[in-house]
């Protein structure tokens, strides 16, 4: 199965081309990608792990879903198409949170867009993707923040600005 291309973008998001996820974090290209919360009427929020086959980040845990901006994609239609992909969800409504540029490591060489979406979502028992996906739990936000603070590592450092970004959204009533 091949890939299909991603939109690569400019430090201000003008869309400049597109080619391989593996050629863009080789070369420190900037690319376009989306982050779902999917959270319940308690406050929960649901995490994937993700799998030990996972280019980045193995065996760590991340947001609902996640993933890049295809070709021809706008970033709405990838947040519904990777929720869909990844955890098996396509009956919730999406909400634009904003959009955060993350660096996921100390060299710089994973640049991403990030666009940010919540939605409301019963607690349930989703069929992730075993490729892409080890594990799925909920988790509420408050001991989320506790554990980033004890243990960074055991998170992608997108997940960790994503959350950062969401509540400081939702503090400001955003």
């Amino acid at each position: 199965m091949t890939t299909p291309d991603v939109i690569y973008a400019d430090k201000h998001d003008n869309v400049i081309g597109s080619g391989s996820i593996g050629y863009a974090v080789e070369q420190g290209i900037i690319r376009r990608v989306v982050q779902i919360f999917l959270i319940d009427g308690a406050g929960s929020l649901l995490l994937q792990r993700r799998s030990a086959h996972s280019y980045a980040f193995p065996l760590r845990w991340n947001a609902s879903a996640t993933g890049h901006v295809d070709v021809g994609e706008t970033y709405e239609e990838a947040a519904y198409r990777e929720m869909k992909e990844e955890i098996d969800v396509d009956d919730v409504a999406l909400k634009e949170v904003g959009k955060i540029f993350i660096e996921e490591d100390e060299e710089g060489y994973l640049k991403s867009f990030a666009m940010l979406y919540v939605g409301t979502s019963a607690k349930r028992q989703t069929v992730p993707d075993y490729h892409e996906v080890s594990e799925m739990r909920w988790f509420p936000i408050v001991d989320i923040v506790k554990w980033i603070e004890r243990t960074p590592d055991d998170f992608t450092p997108s997940f960790g600005g994503g959350l950062e970004f969401f509540l400081a959204r939702q503090s400001s009533g955003v």
